[in-house]
């Protein structure tokens, strides 16, 4: 847990720098928990007439899709694997990151939808760069044993699930932004 909010500690930071958002300004995008647990959650609504809400929902919707693609794959010669996003520790994370920006636009917390776009981002930068253990049959090849056979042979390791992940963090994430400034 210190981890995460570590990591999401620095995301911020550089966002808002990034941004250049004065640091007073930050509480624009913190969620409002007070409005959370006032929440009726039996009643989820969206507003359809709404652009922002329909691109946020469109992007945390392919974010929850994105997790069950594969995320690490790679093919050499009849030897084809691949591991999708929820069989790793980060595409689980990318995953509940994906259903609370879901849940954000469903119950009008667009605050919440950034914050979870802002830390699937995070995992979904894990999942580009990094390289799961993957099993062929009884054979396990770890992470590095898999990057020591793609440069041995020129094995292309391809990570589509985890880009297109990213891809709708972004914009989940900047329709946020821009519904929460209003621009």
């Amino acid at each position: 847990m210190i981890i995460f909010v570590f990591v999401y500690g620095i995301v911020v930071r550089y966002l808002l720098t990034f941004l250049n958002i004065n640091i007073m300004d930050f509480k624009t995008f913190l969620p409002d928990f007070e409005a959370i647990k006032k929440t009726d959650w039996a009643k989820p609504e969206v507003d359809t007439k709404d652009t922002m809400n329909l691109v946020m929902l469109g992007g945390a919707a392919l974010m929850v899709i994105f997790t069950f693609l594969s995320w690490c794959s790679f093919k050499e010669g009849a030897i084809s694997c691949s591991k999708m996003g929820l069989a790793t520790w980060y595409g689980i994370f990318a995953f509940l990151c994906a259903l609370v920006a879901v849940a954000g636009v469903l119950y009008k917390h667009t605050t919440l939808t950034l914050c979870a776009a802002a830390l699937g981002l995070v995992f979904g930068l894990l999942g580009v760069v990094m390289v799961p253990s993957i099993s062929v049959g009884p054979l396990t090849m770890s992470g590095s044993d898999i990057k020591e056979l793609a440069k041995a042979t020129g094995v292309t390791i391809s990570h589509t699930g985890a880009i297109l992940y990213l891809v709708a963090a972004v914009a989940t994430g900047a329709a946020a932004y821009l519904k929460i400034t209003k621009k």
